[in-house]
């Protein structure tokens, strides 16, 4: 039976930090989020287009370490779209990216793990990959 479920897009996705006042400056100040919100529980609210948010950051626990890779689940990437190549560029040449790794994938995205980029219309130079 087919699923009677039919989604329109991604609403929003939230995550866990360690650091909420480094995680916010890091999405707006470099990404270019805009703030929309903090509630009681000390969650960050964060938009790039209309939406109220589309991007929400949690404090994690105080004693939190990260996951190792070879053991458990971890998140993977998330890509961002831009609105050209140009603008892919001009991000590799900005610098305080964090370890997000600028590429092309299809129409204009940025990708955070430059290692997995297919159909790539700006390759990532050969040490970057």
């Amino acid at each position: 039976m087919a699923t009677p479920i039919r989604t329109r897009k991604i609403s929003h996705v939230l995550l866990h930090v360690s650091d909420m006042e480094r995680s916010v400056k890091f999405y707006t100040d470099i990404l270019g989020f805009k703030e929309s919100d903090r509630n009681q529980l000390g969650m960050v609210f964060l938009r790039n287009g209309t939406d109220h948010h589309t991007f929400g950051l949690v404090p994690g626990p105080a004693d939190a370490t990260l996951a190792p890779k070879a053991k458990y689940l971890t998140f993977h990437h998330m890509a961002l779209e831009v609105n050209s190549v140009d603008d892919l560029f001009k991000a590799r040449e900005f610098g305080p990216l964090g370890g997000m790794v600028p590429g092309a994938a299809g129409k204009g995205q940025a990708s955070t793990d430059g290692r997995d980029l297919k159909d790539t219309a700006a390759p990532l130079p050969a040490h970057d990959r």
